[in-house]
This record gives structure tokens, C-alpha cells and sequence, in this order.
């Protein structure tokens, strides 16, 4: 369900829904693309006793740019809901999570 979410992707401000962990619009130049990394951790992130993720999202306005931000999702009635997300930078490189 995490890979076909909508959300908030920070770094340019738009709303996207991804298909298979993916979203792109326009070409060339103006080619914009979300993509989400594997890695996902899991626990109760708002302390309601339901699991809940943060994921990464890298996206990419058609430069060399390749801007990562963590988004935190919340299982609401067993649908992803993003609650928050917070930006990293560009190309970031994560060791592990804790």
C-alpha cells in the first residue's frame, strides 16, 4: 500500500500519487519524478498500538538533483495517511536506520 500512497513530496511542493513506488509528469527539461527507496522502517510512530512507516522519497526536477525528504505514515483505518515529512538534502547518503 506504502508504494501506491499519495503524498506530499516537500522539495518542489506537489501532491503525487505513485504507482509502484513512482510518479513522473512533463519531458526533457521540465521531466519531474518521485520515486520511493526501499528501505522503509515500521513502528508506532503516534502511539495509538498500530504500526505505522517512514519512508524516503527522492525527487527530481530534470537537473542533477536527486532530493531526499522522510515521510512519516500513519495507518488510519488501515490506509497509509501521511502525517509529516522532513527534508534531507541532495543525494544523501543514509547508513542505517535506528
Amino acid at each position: 500500500m506504502l508504494r501506491n500512497g499519495t503524498y506530499f513530496a516537500p522539495f518542489y511542493k506537489h501532491t503525487v500519487k505513485l504507482v509502484n513506488g513512482t510518479y513522473s509528469e512533463g519531458s526533457g527539461a521540465t521531466l519531474y519524478t518521485v520515486q520511493m527507496l526501499d528501505t522503509v522502517a515500521f513502528g508506532d510512530l503516534n502511539g495509538d498500538g498500530i504500526g505505522d512507516a517512514a519512508i524516503i522519497l527522492v525527487e527530481s526536477g530534470g537537473g542533477s538533483g536527486e532530493f531526499e525528504s522522510v515521510i512519516s505514515v500513519l495507518d488510519v483505518g488501515g490506509a497509509p495517511s501521511q502525517a509529516g515529512q522532513a527534508q534531507i538534502g541532495d543525494r544523501v547518503e543514509i547508513n542505517r536506520w535506528r
